[in-house]
């Protein structure tokens, strides 16, 4: 059976320009479709995220997150830890770890303050 579901996170962003800059040095293409410059469609392998524009977001209360399950989430792990991200603060990268629920995983929170965990089931 082919899976023809597909769930696409809607994050929000304090600036669209900003966050083109921070998921392109993650290796993210965007999509040329922005609606009076209100919304951004960001694509990487198989993942997809979108961001609307939200001039009031308070980037340190900012409550938006996804989850995204990988098999290749050690390896976004290095790729992305490369770029050289700070581990506090708003951009930040925390450090990929076994998880008592048997998942390696890691977050990265971006410059509108999203939290994106990312995770891979332990073999």
């Amino acid at each position: 059976m082919v899976d023809k579901t597909k769930v696409i996170p809607i994050l929000l962003s304090h600036n669209l320009d900003e966050t083109i800059v921070f998921y392109r040095k993650l290796g993210f293409e965007f999509d040329d479709f922005r609606p009076h410059n209100q919304y951004l469609i960001a694509n990487y392998d198989n993942i997809e995220i979108h961001f609307q524009f939200d001039k009031n977001l308070d980037i340190f209360s900012n409550s938006s997150m996804c989850y995204i399950r990988s098999q290749e989430a050690k390896l976004l792990f290095d790729k992305w830890q490369e770029i050289g991200l700070p581990n506090c603060g708003i951009p930040r990268l925390d450090n990929i770890e076994l998880k008592p629920w048997g998942m390696y995983e890691f977050a990265i929170i971006d410059p509108s303050g999203n939290l994106i965990r990312i995770g891979m089931p332990v073999k």
